[in-house]
Protein backbone atom coordinates (compact mmCIF):
# COMPACT_ATOMS: atom_id res chain seq x y z
CA UNK A 1 0.00 0.00 0.00
CA UNK A 2 2.95 2.33 0.40
CA UNK A 3 3.41 2.78 -3.36
CA UNK A 4 -0.35 3.27 -3.83
CA UNK A 5 -0.49 5.88 -1.04
CA UNK A 6 2.58 7.61 -2.48
CA UNK A 7 1.06 7.77 -5.96
CA UNK A 8 -2.33 9.00 -4.77
CA UNK A 9 -0.78 11.66 -2.53
CA UNK A 10 1.46 12.99 -5.28
CA UNK A 11 -1.23 12.87 -7.95
CA UNK A 12 -3.49 14.93 -5.70
CA UNK A 13 -0.66 17.44 -5.28
CA UNK A 14 -0.40 18.01 -9.02
CA UNK A 15 1.60 15.11 -10.41
CA UNK A 16 4.56 12.93 -9.81
CA UNK A 17 7.51 11.66 -11.79
CA UNK A 18 8.51 8.06 -11.23
CA UNK A 19 11.40 6.40 -13.01
CA UNK A 20 9.77 3.68 -15.15
CA UNK A 21 12.58 1.24 -14.40
CA UNK A 22 12.26 1.86 -10.66
CA UNK A 23 8.51 1.24 -10.84
CA UNK A 24 9.13 -1.96 -12.81
CA UNK A 25 11.64 -3.21 -10.24
CA UNK A 26 9.29 -2.32 -7.37
CA UNK A 27 6.39 -4.18 -8.96
CA UNK A 28 8.60 -7.19 -9.64
CA UNK A 29 9.83 -7.21 -6.04
CA UNK A 30 6.23 -6.99 -4.81
CA UNK A 31 5.23 -9.90 -7.05
CA UNK A 32 8.06 -12.01 -5.64
CA UNK A 33 7.05 -11.14 -2.08
CA UNK A 34 3.40 -12.00 -2.75
CA UNK A 35 4.31 -15.28 -4.48
CA UNK A 36 6.65 -16.48 -1.73
CA UNK A 37 5.20 -19.54 -0.02
CA UNK A 38 2.18 -19.75 -2.34
CA UNK A 39 1.29 -22.70 -4.56
CA UNK A 40 1.17 -22.37 -8.35
CA UNK A 41 -2.63 -22.47 -8.17
CA UNK A 42 -2.69 -19.64 -5.61
CA UNK A 43 -0.30 -17.53 -7.69
CA UNK A 44 -2.40 -18.16 -10.79
CA UNK A 45 -5.57 -17.09 -8.96
CA UNK A 46 -3.89 -13.92 -7.69
CA UNK A 47 -2.65 -13.17 -11.20
CA UNK A 48 -6.16 -13.52 -12.60
CA UNK A 49 -7.55 -11.32 -9.83
CA UNK A 50 -5.05 -8.50 -10.41
CA UNK A 51 -5.41 -8.76 -14.20
CA UNK A 52 -9.16 -8.32 -13.87
CA UNK A 53 -8.64 -5.45 -11.44
CA UNK A 54 -6.38 -3.69 -13.95
CA UNK A 55 -8.81 -4.32 -16.80
CA UNK A 56 -11.72 -3.01 -14.72
CA UNK A 57 -9.81 0.16 -13.84
CA UNK A 58 -8.98 0.65 -17.51
CA UNK A 59 -12.66 0.23 -18.43
CA UNK A 60 -13.68 2.83 -15.84
CA UNK A 61 -11.15 5.33 -17.18
CA UNK A 62 -11.99 4.64 -20.83
CA UNK A 63 -15.71 5.15 -20.40
CA UNK A 64 -15.15 8.18 -18.20
CA UNK A 65 -13.05 9.75 -20.96
CA UNK A 66 -15.63 8.77 -23.57
CA UNK A 67 -18.42 10.38 -21.54
CA UNK A 68 -16.36 13.54 -21.09
CA UNK A 69 -15.63 13.76 -24.82
CA UNK A 70 -19.32 13.25 -25.68
CA UNK A 71 -20.35 16.00 -23.27
CA UNK A 72 -17.64 18.34 -24.60
CA UNK A 73 -18.79 17.75 -28.19
CA UNK A 74 -22.39 18.70 -27.33
CA UNK A 75 -21.36 22.17 -26.10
Amino acid sequence: LFLYDFLIYNLQKGGVFLDPCAVNMSVSALACAIAKGKTSAEISALSAFFTQLGDSLDTIVSFGELNESCCDNKN
